[in-house]
Parts: C-alpha cells; sequence; structure tokens
C-alpha cells in the first residue's frame, strides 16, 4: 500500500501498488498543507520519500522563482503547470519615478494544455508592488478578446528596480515583473525567443538512454521511442510537461526496447518523455570497487531515468501586422493617422484586437520593448519542471554537512542614467472591421525626432502577431 501525507499528518491520498509495483496518485494540492511525504510499505517493510524538493536540499524558499527552483514562463513556481497562462504586456520597458505605466494582460486558460479564453465579463483582480502594501488594486472586466487594460501612477520616491504583478483569476495568481529605472540599479528580465529549429539534446547519462525517431512532429503524428538499456525488467514511461500528461507500463528487454507514443494536440510545442526502472546491482562488487565509501550506505538497486524532449510546434498561430502611415514624414505637433491590417497566415483578414503604443526610439534601443515577442512567450518551449523523488539512491550521503541548501542571487546589472521622454500614445483596444484593418490617430510630439510605432494584434482563438515602424518629426 502506498500512502501521501501533507506536513501535518493527515491522509492525502492512499493505493494498492499493482503486479508491476507501481501505484498511481492523482490529487489536488489546493488548500493542502505542502510537502508531502509518500510512503510504501510491502510485507511489513517500509520506505519513505518527499514529493518536494523540500525534503533533500533543506530549501529555506519553496515556491519561489529566484531560489533553485526552474523558472515557470508564466509566473508561478508550483510543481504542476498553471491553469493560466498570463502575458503582462507594459507601454514600455522603463519608466522613471511619478510617470504613468500604463499596460495590458493577455490571459488564456490552460484546458489539457491548449489555450482558451474565460467568457467576456469574467473578474480579474491586477495587484501591483509589494503583497502587505500594493501600489495599486483593481478588479478588471475580461473583454471578448480575453484581455485587461488600465494603468497606474508610479510614486515620486519610488525606489524598486522592479516591481511584481499579481493577476488574479477564478482563484489562482500568477505573477509577472515589471521592469522599474530610477536611474541606479535594474533588473535584466529576459523572455527567451521561440526558435523553431532549436533541438535540445536528449537528457540522458550512461548506458540508459533515450530517443526518438524525428527531432519535430505534428499534432496526431506517432513517434518511435527507442530505450536503449543493459538491464531488462518493469519500467514507468511518462509524459511530462509541468505535470503528468500521460503514462505507460512497459517491460524493458534490452539492449532497445520500442513503444509507440502519438502526440497530442495539447503537447505543442513541447513535452518530456521519461522513463524509470530500477536496476539491480551487486552491492558487495560496488563496495570492493571503492573502498573509501566509508561514509556511504548502499542499496541493492538503482533507479535509473532517461529523458528526452519531443517537439511539436504550433502551427497556425501568426497573425500578419501590418501599419501603414498616412505619410512618410511629419511636422512637430502633427496629427498623424496609422491604418493597422491584420491578416491571418493564409492573408485572410482576422477579426482581432489591437494595441497601439508609439515610443521614443532612444528609449527603444537601450530598453527594446519589440524583443518581448507575445508569439513567443504563449508558444514557445515550456518548463518540464517534473521531478523524481526516490529512497533507492544508487549512494546516500551518511557524512557531516548533510542537508546544504542553496540560495543563490547574482547581483544586477547597472542600468545606464538616461534622460527621457515618456511615450506620447497608447491605444489599448482597436478592433479591426471585416477587412482586418483598424486606426489611430495621435498628436505627435511638438519636438523633432524618430519615434517607433509598435502593434500587437490577438485574437479570440490566441492567434498572435506583431508589428513596428519608425516614423520622423522634423
Amino acid at each position: 500500500m502506498t500512502t501521501v501525507w501533507n506536513n501535518q499528518g493527515a491522509i492525502v491520498s492512499q493505493q494498492p501498488i499493482d503486479a508491476q509495483g507501481f501505484a498511481q496518485h492523482a490529487f489536488s494540492t489546493a488548500g493542502l498543507n505542502e510537502p508531502f511525504l509518500l510512503t510504501a510499505e510491502v510485507d511489513g517493510q517500509l520506505t519513505v520519500t518527499g514529493l518536494t524538493d523540500d525534503w533533500d536540499t533543506n530549501r529555506q524558499t519553496l515556491g519561489s522563482d529566484w531560489v533553485c527552483l526552474n523558472y515557470n514562463k508564466w509566473g508561478g513556481s508550483g510543481y504542476a503547470e498553471n491553469r493560466y497562462a498570463v502575458i503582462f504586456q507594459p507601454d514600455r520597458l522603463v519608466y522613471a519615478p511619478g510617470s504613468t505605466v500604463h499596460f495590458k494582460s493577455f490571459i488564456r486558460k490552460l484546458d489539457g494544455g491548449l489555450l482558451s479564453t474565460n467568457p467576456a465579463g469574467t473578474p480579474v483582480r491586477v495587484e501591483v508592488g509589494p503583497s502587505d502594501n500594493p501600489i495599486y488594486t483593481q478588479e478588471l472586466i475580461i473583454s471578448n478578446f480575453g484581455t485587461v487594460n488600465d494603468s497606474f501612477s508610479l510614486s515620486d520616491t519610488i525606489e524598486n528596480d522592479w516591481l511584481e504583478v499579481r493577476l488574479e483569476v477564478e482563484g489562482e495568481q500568477v505573477r509577472e515583473y515589471l521592469s522599474i529605472s530610477t536611474g541606479g540599479n535594474s533588473s535584466d528580465f529576459e523572455i527567451p525567443e521561440f526558435k523553431e529549429d532549436e533541438i535540445h539534446p536528449p537528457l540522458n547519462s550512461g548506458d540508459f538512454t533515450i530517443q526518438t525517431d524525428k527531432d519535430k512532429y505534428i499534432s496526431r503524428e506517432q513517434a518511435q521511442v527507442t530505450i536503449n538499456s543493459t538491464f531488462g525488467g518493469p519500467a514507468l514511461l511518462l509524459v511530462e510537461r509541468g505535470e503528468v500528461r500521460q503514462y505507460q507500463e512497459i517491460v524493458l528487454t534490452p539492449p532497445t526496447t520500442q513503444v509507440a507514443l502519438t502526440i497530442a494536440e495539447s503537447d505543442s510545442p513541447n513535452v518530456f518523455v521519461t522513463v524509470s526502472a530500477f536496476e539491480q546491482i551487486d552491492t558487495k562488487a560496488a563496495l570492493l570497487e571503492d573502498l573509501k565509501l566509508t561514509n556511504f550506505s548502499i542499496s541493492d538497486r538503482v533507479l535509473r531515468t532517461a529523458t528526452t524532449e519531443i517537439f511539436s510546434p504550433v502551427q497556425g498561430k501568426r497573425l500578419n501586422v501590418q501599419i501603414v502611415p498616412n505619410q512618410p514624414t511629419y511636422g512637430l505637433g502633427e496629427e498623424a493617422t496609422f491604418e493597422v491590417v491584420v491578416t491571418n497566415e493564409q492573408g485572410v483578414p482576422v477579426s482581432a484586437e489591437v494595441s497601439l503604443v508609439l515610443q521614443e526610439e532612444a528609449i527603444q534601443r537601450i530598453y527594446p520593448l519589440s524583443e518581448l515577442q507575445s508569439l513567443d512567450q504563449f508558444y514557445a518551449a515550456r518548463s518540464h519542471t517534473v521531478n523524481v523523488f526516490h529512497t533507492f539512491s544508487g549512494e546516500r550521503y551518511l557524512g557531516p554537512d548533510f542537508g546544504r541548501g542553496c540560495n543563490w542571487h547574482s547581483p544586477l546589472p547597472d542600468a545606464p542614467e538616461i534622460s527621457f521622454r515618456p511615450e506620447t500614445a497608447w491605444t489599448p483596444h482597436l478592433v479591426t472591421d471585416f477587412a482586418g484593418k483598424t486606426q489611430a490617430t495621435f498628436t505627435l510630439p511638438a519636438s523633432a525626432g524618430q519615434w517607433r510605432i509598435m502593434a500587437t494584434a490577438i485574437t479570440a482563438d490566441t492567434q498572435i502577431g506583431e508589428a513596428e515602424i519608425i516614423i520622423e518629426t522634423k
């Protein structure tokens, strides 16, 4: 029998062990006290292991993005994939004390790994700043395109290098971070670019490896998985990303074992395939091989794991966006009209919500807002964030200095001291017509210079695209 306990000693889940030595637990962690403990009892013998890193590394901060945990692209860092994907899009990436921050958030629900929108009118609570003393708190309403937008003002004496942004939808909280420039240090926040041709090497070691017949697959295609091993016996094959998505009990037949996996639509843009099995070893031979193992105990089994990453790039989600100014150059303080044209990958006009921002080109060159590509943020390869915890370590350390933690922080880089003009235009909610067109009219700055116009378009089914142009006033 296997039992999962919370840290108050209450039973969370209990399941029997089958003939192959497997037991499966599925339970919600909502409202439960972590970390969890797993016990297994067979014929009166009991073994125990923890279900979070807190048990084996003595980490001081559980659930922090910045302390030895995998960074989750959509905010938060739990041990399961968030139910919501939220992108916080500010009108620029640097702000001076006392300035106004305009923002827009794209909110998508994760339904089996697929992105969907909440019904229009769903409330979203947005907080900015320290949780015990936020500088902005507001309940906003989701639009037909799954977005919210608003603005807030910064204090003249703000000294933060960054501000935490918390968005709560249907009881789930997601965090993002907003960079604030005060002429001193600034956090270096980077969104990795999504490259469809970027293939990660298999995460294997030793003579227990796993590989696939192709680098990339399309939805509903069958992947042939080959497992190379020097031992046989029962094994567990898992398809993972943020959580265990599917599993198979298999039998290893050395030297190679073949398994067929069908790629689901929800597996895009990537999933991880992990195989775990126990290999029996000769403990006497292991001790004789290294007589210096005086501080270790040796188990008669070693847990062997192998992992590979499978890519299934998202198809048909990139919008073509074009910005058309009504003239090539403008006078100081002149009125300008910009038409935005949005089509899908096939060139067909679509109904989309468009945000348009005008920003001084000097700011853009130092803090490039255009690098935060929304398509990359929603559809880039996601983190694995599924860990294997076990009691059968091949070598368990029994010596001094047990339980070292790992709380590492790198110093923040110095940001240049700059004097800049705030943006002169921010229009978060334009909707295209039947021809895929919309337009906005701005009064341009009464000063000479170059200005970058950036447009982001999104549809209700999460097709996304961006465009930008540079205009000049003189």
